[in-house]
């Protein structure tokens, strides 16, 4: 397995509190499914190349199994949360994104995602609940 080495997390969101409104400590914790977008962001030279699709990219040399159609899981611990592949692409001039969007993700302590054959990153709910978003780059 490849690994990652850094995480990022676009925007930031505000969270209402869902503390009982008479200053009761919650009894339990109920999270809702969210849909999650993820990007591999490949940005040193010789891992990425533009096109084929018009303002797409994907991946050269090491990452040449990196585009469109890439399976991405999410796992949290053992357990796979949802399956689905990069969708699209997009070439900034300086780097590739390679996008993912995961529909109703139930609620985690932390998530694991995996594009393809390469080690998946950790993320903490906190950070992933911010606003949804997550970018991983390797």
């Amino acid at each position: 397995m490849r690994a990652f080495s850094a995480v990022a997390v676009l925007g930031v969101a505000a969270c209402a509190s869902s503390a009982p409104s008479d200053g009761a400590a919650p009894t339990s914790t109920t999270r809702p499914a969210h849909t999650i977008t993820v990007a591999l962001n490949l940005e040193a030279a010789g891992t990425w190349e533009p096109g084929p699709e018009p303002s797409g990219c994907h991946g050269i040399g090491a990452y040449v199994d990196l585009g469109v159609g890439t399976p991405v899981d999410v796992t949290t611990g053992n357990e796979k949360l949802a399956s689905v592949t990069v969708t699209r692409t997009k070439n900034w001039i300086a780097s590739c994104a390679l996008i993912a969007t995961i529909d109703a993700v139930p609620a985690a302590e932390s998530y694991t995602f995996n594009f393809g054959t390469y080690q998946g990153h950790d993320v903490p709910y906190e950070t992933v609940s911010k606003n949804w978003n997550v970018v991983v780059t390797p």
